[in-house]
């Protein structure tokens, strides 16, 4: 699936990212998270789908209930332990969340860090596979509320 896209370059530090449209952004099939940040706090194992979790579990702490989590979460998720079908239990939650691919990750994790409104950013790569929409390429998605966007 490939994604009409506004990019442009960025630099940061010594490597090149295109810089992709957190709501449109090309496929991110085959693409490897480099790094993450929540809230400008790193993600200790960048993963697509551990940045997923993570909000979830901030999503848990600030919304309270897992009534009110489910209703802005784009994510398949279940109350309390369950291991089955794809699911992982979030110990830190007490949620159970499905694993999802790379495109449905950062969906997901944008719509949930926008109710939130906590900054989003994510750094990956492209692995070298002829499915890979820019194969061995580096790129970024990065999302802030507005009010810190200004900032």
């Amino acid at each position: 699936m490939k994604r009409r896209t506004s990019k442009s370059a960025v630099a940061t530090g010594d490597e090149r990212f295109v810089r992709l449209e957190p709501d449109n952004h090309e496929s991110l099939t085959h693409a490897r998270l480099i790094s993450a940040a929540i809230d400008g706090r790193a993600l200790h194992r960048p993963k697509w789908n551990n940045l997923l979790d993570q909000l979830h579990v901030l999503g848990r702490q600030r919304l309270g209930s897992f009534d009110a989590l489910r209703r802005v979460s784009g994510a398949h998720i279940r109350d309390g332990r369950y291991e089955e079908n794809g699911f992982h239990y979030l110990a830190d939650a007490d949620i159970s969340i499905q694993g999802v691919d790379a495109n449905l990750a950062w969906d997901h994790s944008l719509g949930l860090a926008r109710h939130l409104r906590l900054p989003i950013e994510a750094k990956f790569e492209w692995r070298n596979k002829p499915d890979a929409v820019r194969p061995g390429e580096s790129a970024l998605l990065r999302w802030s509320p507005p009010s810190l966007a200004a900032a």
